[in-house]
């Protein structure tokens, strides 16, 4: 019989893992999202970037195009994909699929931008949850955006397109 203090140390290495899969490599080559002349792009400090497991920014479909996105700063729409995550040690497994998520990002030049995914709360119920950390250019975490309200779009464009 394991104990309750047994379970939760398993439950939160499980947290652990998962968060962990949820970062995407830094060294992958992004996707220009912004008109350009092939083989010339905007230097690091001129764009934001993405990463993650996303199906569509702006409403532009992009689940075939890799999991790194360079985007303008500004206001930007997402969608997760509803990506399954199966993850197993000798202590447990789990298996799930995430829901798609809408995300609007107040993007900034030189910033990145990592779609992540945790189980803060383990216990009988095993919820998972999505974000996006925002780091800066010197990989600093300057803030957590979670999954959006339905009229978050347009708010973002009049307090930060506007200035």
């Amino acid at each position: 019989m394991r104990t309750g203090t047994q379970a939760q140390g398993r439950a939160l290495a499980a947290a652990a893992a998962i968060a962990a899969v949820g970062c995407a490599p830094r060294t992958e080559a992004a996707y220009p999202l912004y008109d350009h002349v092939p083989g010339e792009r905007l230097p690091p400090d001129q764009v934001a970037r993405l990463y993650g497991a996303v199906s569509a920014i702006d409403g532009r479909d992009v689940s075939n195009l890799g999991g790194a996105y360079e985007l303008l700063p500004g206001c930007h729409e997402l969608t997760t994909s509803g990506q399954s995550l199966n993850d197993a040690t000798s202590y447990y497994q789990v298996t799930a699929r995430l829901r798609p998520q809408r995300f609007v990002l107040a993007m900034k030049a030189g910033y990145s931008y990592f779609l992540k995914h945790t189980a803060p709360n383990p216990g009988s119920r095993f919820r998972i949850f999505q974000f996006v950390e925002e780091r800066d250019a010197s990989d600093g975490q300057t803030g957590i955006v979670e999954p959006a309200k339905a009229d978050t779009l347009e708010a973002c464009r009049r307090e930060h397109d506007a200035s």
